[in-house]
């Protein structure tokens, strides 16, 4: 077993943890981090140098929940919190659906029910919290949402351990934590990581706003559609450059209105490309699909917003996983180029393979990318034509189609 999959538990146990169950394990890429590593220590009582002499912790450490709730996971990208803590029965909130079947393979790999830990889509709310551990992301306005939803899942006794690597964890960090939940103690850094740790101020449990106000809606008007984002989607505040290059050359490609077709917006984010196809082409048939579970949700409002009478499919799904084989006439799509702080190419190898298996012979797969990700080469290889429709000093605008 490469070691790059195996992580020792603080009480000795060894367990196998994956990236992505049926991907190959990149070699110098891990599962879990210093943080994930540090978190499972405190959660066990290890405490060792962690703390000032003169700071006393707000929480014990190994905290259970209180009779009010349970150890609720929030950012656990690959499931290493959820089977180091698996004991707890917690629950992972987590917005995407790779986390979601990635966390449950990595359950079941080492041999525990997929069940163990009770996956959270984003857009709901949280169960009442007892412990929440908190993998600190990288937007701001993600991790103020997140804390003022724990604060209104939260009862007297809640305790909350934040987590993150050195770089991530900032002073107005500390300040976030200590505005929402209460004092709050960060511990020393270990390994390039430490805690943050909070007993929730019964002041401010419950104090939240209502569930939809809590998600940090926003939105903006952009190419006649009123679009819609909520935390953390791509594409909130304002329309990229690149979306905007694609949805200038898209009625070149674009079956004339009337004409029933199935369309895929892909990595719909806020779904303003399908609203727009949606808008010209009433007989279309879409179908909005993108990992993230907010920017789904987000794709439904901007639909609905804009057309209120619109009918659409949406799937939260990895890729064009919940598509079937031959059954759409144009996919579109700006592909992610990092996965996390890690730039990669594969995701948009992925969405490209998926697209070519999802289009019907004649149909069409239109693509948005910086210059220099070199697009138009992987989708010649795997179509065997490519075709630019238009491009700016940043980004082209390209097309292929399935023979």
């Amino acid at each position: 077993m490469p070691p790059q999959t195996q992580l020792t538990l603080p009480d000795g146990r060894t367990v196998v943890l994956r990236r992505h169950p049926s991907r190959p394990q990149p070699d110098n890429l891990r599962a879990w981090d210093a943080a994930d590593e540090l978190v499972l220590a405190w959660m066990s009582g290890d405490t060792d140098g962690l703390l000032a002499d003169d700071v006393e912790a707000p929480v014990a450490p190994g905290s259970v929940e209180t009779a009010h709730g349970r150890t609720v996971l929030v950012n656990d990208r690959f499931g290493a919190l959820a089977v180091g803590l698996a004991d707890r029965h917690p629950a992972s909130w987590a917005d995407s659906a790779l986390t979601w079947e990635v966390t449950r393979a990595n359950l079941v790999a080492n041999g525990l029910e997929p069940t163990a830990a009770e996956v959270v889509p984003a857009s709901n709310g949280l169960p009442p919290v007892g412990v929440a551990v908190v993998k600190v992301p990288r937007a701001k306005a993600t991790l103020e949402w997140q804390l003022r939803e724990i604060a209104a899942a939260s009862s007297p006794g809640t305790v909350v351990v934040g987590a993150g690597m050195t770089r991530e964890v900032h002073t107005s960090t500390v300040e976030l934590f200590e505005r929402i939940l209460g004092p709050t103690v960060t511990t020393r850094a270990r390994k390039k990581a430490r805690l943050l740790l909070v007993q929730v101020d019964p002041v401010r449990i419950g104090t939240a706003p209502d569930h939809d106000v809590v998600l940090g809606e926003t939105t903006h008007e952009s190419h006649g559609v009123t679009v819609v984002a909520l935390p953390g989607v791509f594409g909130a505040g304002a329309t990229d450059d690149g979306t905007g290059l694609l949805l200038a050359h898209l009625p070149t490609v674009l079956p004339p209105a009337g004409t029933a077709v199935d369309v895929v917006d892909l990595g719909c984010g806020t779904g303003i490309v399908g609203t727009v196809v949606a808008r010209d082409n009433p007989d279309a048939r879409l179908v909005f699909t993108d990992v993230s579970d907010l920017a789904v949700a987000s794709a439904r409002r901007t639909l609905a917003r804009t057309l209120p009478d619109a009918e659409a499919t949406f799937h939260v799904a990895d890729g064009l996983t919940a598509c079937a084989d031959g059954s759409a006439d144009l996919v579109v799509v700006n592909p992610p180029f990092h996965q996390g702080r890690v730039v990669t190419d594969d995701i948009a190898w992925e969405m490209f393979g998926d697209a070519r298996r999802v289009l019907r012979p004649g149909g069409r797969i239109v693509v948005v990318g910086n210059r220099h990700l070199a697009y138009h080469a992987k989708l010649k290889r795997l179509f065997g034509n490519v075709e630019v429709l238009g491009s700016d000093p940043r980004f082209v605008v390209m097309s292929a189609v399935r023979m």
